[in-house]
């Protein structure tokens, strides 16, 4: 009897995991985390960011390229970040939810221009903010959704009012990031990093399935 309690909850888990496979939509293969987690092609296309764009939140919390955060862990805005830059050039930064609950619809959650590189170091706060930040917030039953961030290397300065005529705190929804890099001129990112979260209920959920899988084996076994 306790076989079959280990075997039906490795299959619901391989069914959510499935799910999860099935609704990023691609392969899971490449030679970079960005390709093995759909983020190429749903997000942004080859090749992958060359460098990896530090963000540290507070209480010790890195991201690191697909690493799961808890929703209470990302809710400020970050401490730090940082990427490198080259003396003299403008950067966007923006910040996406590439798993909002219409289907292939992106949410910004963060977007600011014209960050000045200035003695090879960022200083984030003397950019112009068209979206603020905004924490994760995954419904319910969503599963885990990929938040991206990516830092694009500028050609001139952006004119942050047309922009904000276009994009807004209150108008996050169906963001076009590959759209927006076109319009803008901005090419392909030069860094990128993300990481998971999912709702509190989920988590919960995938917890007492694995504490209760663990259970079973040690009695089994």
């Amino acid at each position: 009897m306790m076989y079959l309690w280990a075997f039906g909850i490795l299959g619901l888990v391989a069914v959510v995991l499935a799910q999860q496979n099935n609704r990023w939509n691609c392969s899971r293969v490449g030679n970079s985390t960005f390709e093995r987690y759909c983020i190429i092609p749903n997000l942004i296309d080859l090749p992958a960011p060359r460098e990896v764009l530090e963000v540290n939140y507070t209480s010790n919390t890195t991201v690191n390229e697909g690493n799961k955060l808890s929703l209470e862990q990302v809710q400020s805005k970050p401490s730090s970040v940082q990427w490198p830059v080259d003396e003299g050039q403008f950067y966007t930064l923006i910040k996406t939810d590439s798993d909002s609950s219409s289907e292939r619809s992106t949410i910004n959650h963060w977007l600011l221009v014209n960050i000045p590189g200035v003695n090879f170091t960022l200083n984030i706060t003397a950019g112009d903010e068209i979206v603020e930040y905004l924490g994760a917030n995954p419904p319910k039953n969503t599963g885990l959704h990929r938040y991206v961030f990516l830092a694009y290397r500028q050609v001139d300065l952006l004119n942050a009012t047309e922009l904000s005529k276009q994009y807004s705190s209150s108008n996050r929804a169906n963001f076009q990031i590959k759209k927006f890099a076109l319009e803008n001129g901005i090419g392909n990112p030069v860094a990128g990093n993300f990481y998971l979260a999912q709702s509190s209920s989920a988590h919960l959920m995938l917890s007492t399935f694995s504490l209760a899988l663990g259970s079973l084996f040690c009695t089994l076994f």
